[in-house]
């Protein structure tokens, strides 16, 4: 009995040291597991990107009406960030004779800053107080921003780079076995 968990032992010692004996699954598995993350995040940035693309076109059709900035600040996130300064800027308006309040700058978000300085000359063009031009959704109101832009470009093209990436990974090997039976199947 104590001679086969010996041997049992040596076999799975032989077999780990001997790259042709290994299982070749987990290798496998850690690869498409890999591309399927390509293609996951590939998703995602093409969606996110999309979906700004598609409203910073229609921002540009928006109506504007005259509004006024109630703050102009810098917030300074955990120091340990890369990009700790965020620029922060409350303006009012008025559709409607009803009054709304929004902080947001530009339909890609919030911009930060790794530095102050950036961070006050982004804000700089916004006084406190100032009248500011501010372009709303007709349909939404309480959406509204600053500045036009169109956006979400980068997203859709390091999205497509991933998800294509993740793609030829999953396919390669598929498509390469397959050509590979054909060729056998033909040659022979």
């Amino acid at each position: 009995m104590h001679s086969s968990r010996n041997e049992s032992k040596e076999r799975i010692e032989m077999s780990l040291n001997n790259p042709d004996r290994r299982p070749q699954s987990t290798n496998i598995s850690c690869v498409t597991f890999l591309f399927l993350l390509f293609i996951s995040s590939g998703s995602l940035l093409t969606f996110w990107g999309t979906s700004a693309l598609k409203e910073s076109r229609a921002s540009l059709n928006w109506p504007a009406v005259t509004g006024k900035v109630m703050n102009v600040d810098i917030f300074v996130q955990d120091s340990e960030e890369i990009y700790p300064y965020i620029p922060y800027i409350t303006y009012q308006y008025v559709v409607d004779d009803k009054k709304y309040t929004s902080r947001r700058v530009r339909i890609a978000g919030e911009y930060t800053y790794g530095n102050e300085c950036a961070a006050r000359n982004a804000v700089s063009m916004y006084a406190l107080n100032a009248p500011v031009t501010v372009y709303y959704d007709p349909e939404e109101p309480e959406q509204a921003l600053l500045e036009h832009q169109i956006t979400g470009y980068g997203n859709l093209i390091v999205g497509g780079i991933f998800t294509g990436a993740g793609l030829i990974g999953i396919l390669f090997p598929i498509m390469s076995k397959k050509r590979g039976q054909l060729v056998g199947k033909y040659s022979g």
